[in-house]
């Protein structure tokens, strides 16, 4: 296996085991973390939500489209090795997520659009149906009833989450490629609303808004350093869990980065008084607008999809709720072509803008992350 290093080169990857999903895993951890730093820098006031798992599934599956200059950056942006040498690991990685039976609620979904007359290289299709389970769907890209159509798909693989990702933008495209995510789990240790109150939120940039906190004293598992604290909230009879990393007073999410990039980092179990926001975030952006900070700034070239064939728009919509009883997720890409001896809890006041991730503990993978800066009840 080989995979291409900044300046083109070929470098060898040596996977040390059978599970090369894992391989996938650091790949689109590291992509995650640096596209949400990149948007966070760009956007230091607003809270940012977005889902690294969706973005990742739509960039590998245009991978395998991509030719020439376009194909050299994202192999290298993405970290990967060849397509056919990917493609059988986000499978695996796939299959991984989707297949146990838990408590939580995980839907994954992809699709290809083709509009009217559009030829598509056959193993192009081919590997997105085998590797991602993509579905297929005809589409009238110069009809009005197109963004409703697509929209439609998204509502129902979002359970109504996601109702409106494209508009009147995509008129006259020739290819979609979408995927979409969907997550639901209750607490393992829900919070009790009756000890929920209001209190003060304190902003990035000064001042404060009025948030609910939830307020719990359990067993978490926790990481203190002197820039953060970082905690463990496990979802019920699921391997997945929120981890939550606060900034300490006089520190900033620049400190907190080698804490989010390592969601399975060793924690100890301690008691903690934990109180944290119930609030909720929607958020959306276009993708292409921070991929160049990662070293992608051409997508003028999928001739491996059909000839001609340029990305004009990589679309991202993404919600989240977090409240006693558990957390919603939800998001879709969209590219267009065209935790001995008793003591006094510790305490941590989730009252100032913090990071977080939602995870699977099995694999590593991050399916969504975050940077709350102002919670909106």
């Amino acid at each position: 296996m080989r995979a291409l290093t900044q300046d083109g080169e070929m470098q060898a990857l040596q996977p040390t085991d059978k599970d090369y999903w894992k391989h996938i895993v650091s790949a689109n951890n590291s992509f995650g973390v640096e596209l949400l730093k990149t948007i966070a820098l760009a956007k230091p006031l607003d809270n940012i939500f977005i889902s690294p798992t969706s973005i990742f599934l739509v960039m590998s599956m245009l991978y395998n489209g991509a030719a020439g200059d376009t194909y050299l950056q994202m192999a290298a942006g993405l970290k990967l090795p060849t397509p056919q040498e990917i493609n059988p690991w986000n499978r695996q990685l796939i299959n991984h997520l989707t297949s146990a039976n838990f408590s939580h609620e995980l839907l994954l979904a992809s699709a290809l659009w083709f509009g009217k007359g559009i030829l598509c290289h056959d193993q192009f299709v081919n590997s997105c149906i085998e590797s991602y389970s993509a579905s297929l769907y005809g589409i009238d890209f110069e009809s009005p009833e197109a963004p409703s159509q697509i929209n439609f798909w998204a509502a129902n693989a979002t359970r109504g989450n996601i109702d409106q990702v494209v508009g009147e933008n995509i008129l006259g495209a020739s290819l979609m490629v979408t995927n979409a995510i969907y997550f639901f789990a209750r607490w393992t240790d829900q919070f009790d609303r009756s000890q929920s109150a209001a209190g003060p939120f304190h902003m990035a940039g000064g001042g404060t808004r009025e948030a609910i906190f939830m307020s719990k004293t359990a067993q978490y598992e926790y990481f203190e350093s002197e820039a953060f604290q970082v905690l463990k909230l496990p979802y019920a009879n699921s391997p997945f869990f929120m981890q939550v990393i606060l900034p300490k007073p006089g520190f900033h999410f620049g400190h907190c980065l080698p804490a989010l990039a390592q969601p399975t980092m060793p924690m100890i179990p301690c008691e903690l008084q934990l109180q944290m926001p119930r609030f909720t975030l929607e958020f959306e952006f276009e993708v292409k607008e921070f991929l160049p900070r990662l070293g992608i700034d051409n997508f003028n070239d999928f001739s491996l999809i059909c000839p001609g064939l340029q990305v004009s728009n990589v679309l991202h919509k993404s919600k989240l709720k977090v409240d006693e009883e558990g957390t919603e997720a939800a998001a879709v890409t969209a590219a267009v072509g065209w935790g001995s001896a008793p003591r006094q809890a510790l305490l941590m006041r989730v009252d100032r803008p913090f990071l977080l991730n939602i995870v699977d503990g099995g694999s590593g993978q991050i399916l969504f992350s975050g940077a709350v800066v102002a919670p909106q009840s």
